[in-house]
């Protein structure tokens, strides 16, 4: 994968978004899990699981 800003973080992001294949429907932020968990978590407008 490749890396656009050094020690960002990381997010949770569907599979469909990633490859480009619904467009964001959903973003928020929980609560991050760990040091290098951002909480950021995006879900696309076809994604239901």
């Amino acid at each position: 994968m490749k890396k656009y800003i050094e020690n960002a973080g990381s997010c949770i992001i569907t599979k469909s978004l990633m490859n480009g294949k619904t467009k964001l429907r959903w973003l928020f932020r929980e609560e991050p899990i760990n040091n290098i968990n951002t909480g950021w978590i995006a879900f696309g407008d076809k994604d239901n699981d």
